[in-house]
């Protein structure tokens, strides 16, 4: 839909009831609808959709901090949307940019170190099949290239490493294979890959 200063998205989900099989997970899917939603403004608005490539974390924090404190952006977490931060991270690299957009549970930063990119950190409450809760850290870069993206990739896998809390024998994600980090490769709308 068209507006006077821009789009409005609107996203209907369906109540709360309607599949038991899939109330667990509605929260989920509820937060990953608002992250996706931050995600395509930011592409449109700085990136015009281009290509991009995204890190993604989820699990637990060993030492049950926030993923903000974990990275050494408990001040950038403070601060209300559009003010500028500049902090040295846990990861090895000083991150600086603005915050994008906070909520409770959830911050958005802008992070000029990585082509311009973005990174999303949110608290994950609590569920059947997240008992003790967890966190997901997303960090999406535009404009490196492979061997950029790798020392990119590398950094903030290490620093997931050293942080994480090992998955519960016998649940989902207990194996080496589930525990490094996901990489996601997009590419503009309407560009096949193939």
């Amino acid at each position: 839909m068209a507006a006077p200063e821009g789009t409005i998205v609107t996203l209907t989900r369906a109540p709360r009831g309607s599949n038991p099989e899939w109330d667990a997970y509605y929260d989920d899917i509820t937060e990953g609808w608002r992250i996706f939603l931050e995600q395509l403004r930011f592409a449109v608005e700085r990136h015009g959709l281009s290509e991009r490539r995204t890190i993604i974390f989820d699990g637990a924090l060993a030492d049950g901090r926030s993923p903000a404190d974990a990275l050494g952006l408990a001040e950038a977490a403070a601060l209300p949307p559009g003010a500028p931060y500049r902090a040295p991270a846990t990861t090895g690299e000083e991150l600086s940019g603005t915050v994008w957009a906070r909520s409770p549970g959830r911050l958005v930063l802008t992070v000029e170190g990585v082509g311009d990119g973005l990174l999303v950190l949110a608290e994950q409450p609590s569920a059947p099949h997240r008992p003790a809760g967890g966190v997901l850290v997303l960090l999406t870069t535009y404009g490196l290239d492979d061997a950029a993206f790798g020392r990119v990739e590398a950094r903030w896998t290490s620093w997931w490493e050293a942080h994480r809390a090992p998955a519960p024998a016998g649940t989902p994600g207990d194996g080496p294979e589930d525990q490094r980090a996901e990489q996601h490769a997009s590419q503009p709308v309407g560009q096949n890959t193939e």
